[in-house]
This record gives structure tokens, C-alpha cells and sequence, in this order.
């Protein structure tokens, strides 16, 4: 796994600690501190928590994650990190049978679409440029084209001149109409019109969402924007399905257009690597 754990003196605020900066493949994943035996709970004494978690281990926050051993404490962020690793080899193999499902192939030399999701096109509101140049790349890799809007205004006047349109993309906060009063005004004109909704600090509050929308909260991972956009775009190919029938949810239709001095240290032996 090339996990290395290097000694280093960290400073928890209140004092110096002895600590392990924790590496894999030369990048740091976690932080671990040693109680001082100074500290006035006994119990605690001696016994190692995760200051910082990185990566991997990011789900622990500073002061979680208390381990009797430093052995308990290596064994857990080996774990964390074979659990990351078989995550991200499941969505690796699950993007690699989506784009292979994808793949247009050849009848009588004439080449059909495999999937609906060939022909897309998606509206990204997103009032911020660098946040939105950052959102049409992603969604570009994916395959989507994408049509921009600064603001709500401008995103419902491309909606109505652009019938190809199968999802909105929208943040919450923008100038004039929030994203939520977005979707809801998307609801009223087309309720098969999917939309999604981010947002880093305004949630659904208590009037919730209408039945075409998602939230998805930031920051979150790339993986988890593209996974959310699919479903939203295949929500609405499904809505039009049901209600015109396959023909007019088919893609010809839908189509128009530092600072430490560290020692290598094994954690499970207990004895520094130079030593």
C-alpha cells in the first residue's frame, strides 16, 4: 500500500506532542498525536489520536479517533485507506461500463446511438466564472455540451429556446432568483425537467424541494457532481418516456443543436527504521 510513518514534534496548541505524520506514496493521509502523560485524565495518557486526516481519512475530524495503541491506530488508517481504495475501483469500473454502454455502434454501416445519454445537453447556472469554468469542464469530460447562464433570469430564457435541454446544473445563491426558486419555477413550466441544486451553506430549509429537484451539498467529489448529473439527465428522459412514449425521449428527438524534523518509523515494531 506504501504507507510510511515518519516521527515529528507537533504542536496540538497547548504543547509539543510526540506525533507521526502518515504517508502513502509520499502523500500524507493523517496526523497521529500521542497523549502527553501529563494530561490530566488518566485514562488518556499514553494513548494516540488523529489530529488531522487527509485524503482517505478525511472523515475524522481534529480530536476524534482516540486509540489505545499506536498499532490500533495504524491498523485503522490501513484500513480507511484499503476501504477508499475499493471505493474508487468501483467507480472506475462502473464509469468504464457507462461509457462502454455509451459507445455508439455500427448497423449497416450506419452508426446508432447506444444510450440516450450519447445526445445531451445540459444548463449550468452558476454566477461565480472561475466556479462555473470549473463545472463546465467537469461535465465536459463526461460528454455533456453545456449552456451557461449567470443567473436565473438568463437560465429560464435559454430553457425556453432550447428544447434539447435535459437537466439544470444550479447553484443557490445568485443575483435575483435563488436556485431554489429556480427549480420551483422549472416545476411549474416542466415538471420533467430535472434540476440540481448545490450548495456550500444554504440547504432545502423547510419548504423543501419540489419532486423534479436534488440538493447535493458542497463540497463533495467530482464523482459524486457527474453520478447526480446522470441521474438527473436520465430522470428526465424516464419522465418523457412515460408520458410521450420512447419516441419522444430518443436522442434524434432530444438533439437540437513542512518545517519538521522527521524519522522513519515503523508503528507496528515501535522502533524507528534508522535506529
Amino acid at each position: 500500500m506504501g504507507m510510511t510513518y515518519q516521527r515529528v514534534r507537533v504542536d496540538t496548541g497547548s504543547a509539543d506532542e510526540d506525533g507521526l505524520l502518515v504517508l502513502r506514496d509520499n502523500k500524507l493521509v493523517a496526523v497521529l498525536v500521542q497523549v502527553s502523560t501529563e494530561i490530566g485524565d488518566p485514562e488518556l495518557r499514553n494513548q494516540w489520536f488523529l489530529e488531522a486526516g487527509f485524503g482517505p481519512c478525511l472523515g475524522r475530524r481534529q480530536g476524534h479517533g482516540v486509540f489505545g495503541s499506536l498499532a490500533a491506530a495504524a491498523a485503522w488508517i490501513q484500513q480507511a485507506v484499503s476501504e477508499a481504495d475499493a471505493r474508487q475501483r468501483a467507480w472506475v469500473q462502473r464509469q468504464a461500463e457507462l461509457r462502454a454502454r455509451r459507445r455508439p455502434r455500427s448497423v449497416g454501416g450506419r452508426v446508432m446511438s447506444s444510450s440516450p445519454l450519447d445526445s445531451k445537453t445540459i444548463l449550468l447556472v452558476e454566477d461565480e466564472p472561475l466556479v462555473r469554468m470549473f463545472m463546465v469542464d467537469l461535465l465536459q469530460e463526461e460528454g455533456y455540451r453545456v449552456l451557461e447562464a449567470a443567473h436565473a433570469d438568463e437560465a429560464l430564457t435559454l430553457l425556453g429556446a432550447r428544447p434539447d435541454v435535459l437537466a439544470v446544473v444550479t447553484d443557490v445563491n445568485m443575483p435575483g432568483m435563488t436556485g431554489f426558486e429556480l427549480a420551483r419555477a422549472i416545476h411549474e413550466k416542466n415538471p420533467m425537467m430535472s434540476v440540481v441544486i448545490m450548495s456550500a451553506v444554504t440547504g432545502p430549509g423547510e419548504e423543501g424541494l419540489p419532486s423534479n429537484a436534488v440538493f447535493l451539498a458542497k463540497p463533495t467529489m467530482p464523482a459524486m457532481i457527474v453520478d447526480t448529473v446522470n441521474r438527473a439527465v436520465i430522470g428526465t428522459l424516464n419522465a418523457r418516456t412515460s408520458l410521450f412514449g420512447s419516441e419522444a425521449a430518443s436522442p434524434e428527438n432530444c438533439d437540437a443543436s513542512e518545517g519538521a524534523t522527521i524519522d522513519p518509523f515503523d508503528p507496528l515494531s515501535g522502533k524507528s527504521r534508522h535506529r
